[in-house]
């Protein structure tokens, strides 16, 4: 029985650890890779070879489509080995584990400005970051952990999953080259349109965010999250990496969110700097530019979103206020390689990044004007988290319907 069941499990590889010539093709879905994602990500690119990484959250996870018409070919094959949740720290130990593994010579890598906030009088704990991750473990430790899932009663039934979901156009999956294109929110925006999915996130981020510190600095003068990007520029610059720095496409429903929560002068002092630590390259030349800003209230973070209720209306660049589409990330890429609309994203330096910021605030007003209805919603939701655990009447008010609970997400 066990041999059958590690047959089966090694075969159908629900997780795409193994990749085994026999059993479920290698590009059919694996709806339960998610369980053990760090460890399929440093399978992958120890399998890829790649030249090209994708590293971040979430964002960077479903944003950045390794087999994107963007990506020049000279930095092909690229792998997504973003990991939800994750820190720059995880950042740097999958760029050092890829560079054991590969001729890796450029990076894109996520920024997520909530990540960077700290209590003012936090005292950090400072830690060497652990040289071997367990995602890139050697020898007897990896095979014995192998075993363990090989052997496991949860991988059976995640097999078994796996070869029920071939051929369901909404499964979840993580492709071969790492990247989380998000099939089933076709199926949820379908069920429930794009109204309802969008008020469940921008319910969870108001919670988060008016309870998230103001600052980006510690008494000491910084924090953990800095000393991690340090760590990772001086990893990427004694490789001589190519990196590309990026902050995300935030909608103008977080950016609203921001502000109301009292989070703008960390955000604006943040992007500030972060100037001043990455050095942003030439902005005359997009290709040598090391620090792009794709945030603001720019046409595409200012997708208009239908009512709660509306299952038609499909929106093109965000599955919600929380993650941006492929699509969108197509243009980011063409952007920071010399080919996409000028227009959009700005390549960060001392010079501009005041203009920057000034530019996000007439931005906010014009948003103000234009959505008021849209802006004060956003404020209502962050206030009914300031001032009470109440749930969100003011703003569910506004849209009529509840959204049910789900647990999928960045």
């Amino acid at each position: 029985m066990l041999a059958a069941v590690a047959t089966l499990n090694y075969c159908v590889d629900p997780y795409r650890l193994w990749q085994s010539a026999s059993g479920t093709a290698a590009q059919g879905v694996r709806p339960r890779a998610i369980q053990h994602v760090a460890v399929l990500k440093a399978r992958g690119l120890e399998r890829t070879h790649a030249r090209t990484l994708v590293l971040g959250n979430s964002r960077a996870e479903i944003g950045f489509d390794p087999r994107s018409d963007a990506w020049p070919s000279a930095l092909l094959p690229v792998y997504n080995a973003a990991i939800p949740g994750s820190t720059i720290r995880a950042s740097t130990e999958y760029l050092e584990g890829a560079l054991a593994a590969g001729d890796v010579s450029t990076v894109v890598v996520g920024l997520d400005f909530p990540d960077f906030l700290t209590e003012p009088e936090a005292t950090q704990a400072h830690s060497d970051p652990d040289p071997t991750p367990r995602a890139f473990q050697l020898g007897w430790r990896r095979a014995y952990a192998d075993l363990q899932i090989v052997l496991s009663l949860d991988t059976l039934f995640d097999a078994i999953v796996t070869l029920a979901s071939q051929g369901d156009r909404d499964s979840a999956d993580i492709t071969a080259d790492g990247f989380n294109p998000l099939h089933q929110y076709n199926l949820y925006t379908r069920q429930e349109g794009y109204g309802a999915i969008f008020l469940q996130r921008d319910s969870e981020n108001a919670r988060t965010y008016a309870r998230l510190p103001k600052s980006i600095f510690t008494d000491e003068g910084t924090s953990d999250a800095w000393r991690e990007l340090d760590q990772f520029l001086e990893v990427a610059k004694s490789h001589r990496i190519d990196v590309k720095f990026v902050i995300y496409p935030y909608h103008a429903h977080i950016l609203e969110m921001f502000r109301e929560a009292g989070l703008q002068p960390a955000f604006e002092a943040w992007k500030e700097e972060l100037v001043r630590v990455i050095e942003p390259g030439n902005p005359a030349d997009a290709r040598t530019c090391t620090l792009w800003d794709f945030s603001g209230y720019h046409r595409y973070a200012r997708e208009a979103v239908p009512r709660v209720g509306d299952k038609h209306a499909a929106l093109r660049w965000y599955w919600e206020s929380g993650h941006f589409k492929h699509e969108l990330g197509d243009l980011m890429l063409a952007r920071m390689f010399g080919s996409g609309d000028a227009s959009f994203g700005t390549c960060l330096t001392a010079a501009n990044v005041a203009d920057d910021i000034r530019g996000m605030r007439r931005g906010h007003e014009e948003y103000v004007r234009d959505a008021a209805g849209d802006s004060a919603a956003m404020a209502d939701l962050v206030r009914a988290q300031t001032h009470s655990d109440r749930t969100f009447a003011p703003a569910l008010s506004r849209t009529r319907e509840r959204v049910p609970e789900r647990r999928e997400g960045g």
